[in-house]
């Protein structure tokens, strides 16, 4: 099919525009940039248009449709920075001055390789262009009026595609300051350009209150949760810093640990935490009723015995509580509750592994009398009476392996296996007992 050149429609559009409302911008070191504001075509153009370069660009991915308000410039060298006018942005000012060359004759950016990149000038072809963050091998840029494009970097409607220069942010802007708020917490922004102004913003709202504008700010608690907070600099670009407020929420869940479940007497287990990393946990509070801690107390998982019960008692209530805290405070509690089996031997008895740790393969031996009914009673060395559930669970609570089982001894593959800590649970319907394994390659 055939492309379409943009240059001709360009300065066509430009001389139709040169005398619509002036906007300046700033870059990043607070240059003065020229750039207009345009009134959008109708509906019906804007769906002409991006069905015109989508039916012509078949290699090119249209991420937003034709608009006369911003250009290739704009788009990149202003709106995928954050910033937040939808202008047009020339090559040259109504002057015939340069205007974006000030990016980086002004050292805001510096010229690098494309592997370090982050826009790209097509320097022959009037054009601006970013690296996209999610496609590698391909450029993000806006075609004059024509739709905003996801391409390949010779893929587009300009002349001399392959005579690039490559530019990235010498700025590199951040904002500094604790990743917790706890009451109150003050954040300005690094490598600030003299004179420079910015806006505060914090989302979602309800959770800080803070002033907008200033060098610096400094939010205060209101509510509890996840934020991102956002620097606008001279309406230029934005930076922006993720801020845990208040105590964590609280623990998700204990792996391999749910309501109900029933533990062999007088056996170890170990118990991780499941809990959301971005609350900034650092502590950890573990508590266990029917059982006592062996170790780990203080950390992201325990190892625990359970009680002592005499053969033909009333089983015993087992139960773990954990809670997990912050610079800020502890969060709320999470109890699980099961039951400690007096009928059985403890669980380690139960289920063997050998070897222990492992690398490739390991034993599983299932004792005999133990499963309820006398399930695996047979003398014979593989009983075919009646089946059990097994299962491998890793420490992110997540099954690597299940099966249905008759033997009572068997083979297991570890090798396709990461390196760790797995509990190896065995359930006749009834009672569920388990074995730690580790596994090191």
């Amino acid at each position: 099919m055939k492309k379409i050149n943009l240059a001709l429609i360009c300065i066509i559009y430009f001389v139709t525009v040169c005398n619509a409302q002036d906007i300046t911008l700033y870059t990043p070191n607070g240059s003065t940039i020229q750039t207009f504001l345009n009134a959008e075509g109708t509906a019906e153009w804007v769906t002409t248009t991006t069905n015109q370069y989508a039916s012509a660009y078949l290699n090119a991915e249209v991420l937003a449709p034709a608009s006369r308000t911003y250009n290739c410039h704009s788009y990149a060298w202003n709106l995928s920075k954050g910033g937040t006018q939808r202008v047009w942005m020339n090559q040259y000012d109504s002057s015939g001055n340069p205007n974006i060359w000030k990016y980086w004759t002004d050292a805001s950016y510096s010229e690098t390789t494309e592997a370090d990149a982050e826009n790209i000038f097509y320097y022959d072809g009037d054009h601006s262009a970013v690296k996209s963050k999610t496609n590698a091998g391909k450029y993000e840029s806006k075609w004059g009026s024509a739709p905003l494009m996801r391409h390949y970097p010779a893929d587009v409607p300009y002349d001399y595609p392959t005579h690039r220069k490559y530019y990235k942010n010498a700025l590199q802007s951040t904002i500094s300051g604790p990743s917790q708020v706890c009451d109150q917490a003050t954040y300005a922004l690094d490598n600030l350009p003299a004179g420079a102004t910015v806006v505060w913003s914090a989302t979602p709202s309800g959770i800080v209150s803070y002033p907008t504008s200033g060098s610096s700010v400094t939010l205060t608690k209101v509510g509890g949760g996840k934020i991102t907070l956002s620097a606008a600099v001279n309406n230029s670009y934005t930076v922006t810093k993720d801020i845990w407020v208040g105590v964590p929420l609280g623990p998700i869940s204990i792996p391999n640990f749910s309501n109900g479940d029933v533990f062999g007497s007088y056996s170890i287990y170990d118990f991780g935490v499941d809990y959301f990393t971005n609350e900034g946990v650092n502590q950890f509070k573990w508590t266990v009723g029917g059982g006592t801690i062996l170790s780990g107390q203080g950390t992201n998982s325990i190892e625990v015995r359970t009680a002592k019960r005499a053969k033909g008692s009333v089983d015993y209530v087992f139960d773990v509580n954990v809670k997990v805290g912050n610079s800020c405070g502890w969060s709320k509690n999470l109890w699980v509750t099961g039951y400690v089996s007096s009928g059985m031997g403890g669980a380690v008895a139960i289920v063997s592994l050998s070897p222990n740790p492992t690398s490739d393969q390991v034993e599983v031996s299932i004792a005999e009398n133990t499963i309820t009914n006398n399930l695996l009673s047979s003398t014979s060395e593989n009983s075919n009476s009646t089946s059990y559930q097994i299962k491998v669970v890793d420490s992110y609570g997540l099954t690597v392996y299940s099966a249905t089982k008759k033997e009572k001894k068997f083979n297991l593959q570890t090798s396709s296996f990461r390196n760790g800590v797995y509990a190896v649970i065995v359930s006749d319907g009834t009672n569920t007992y388990q074995n730690k394994l580790i596994v090191k390659h």
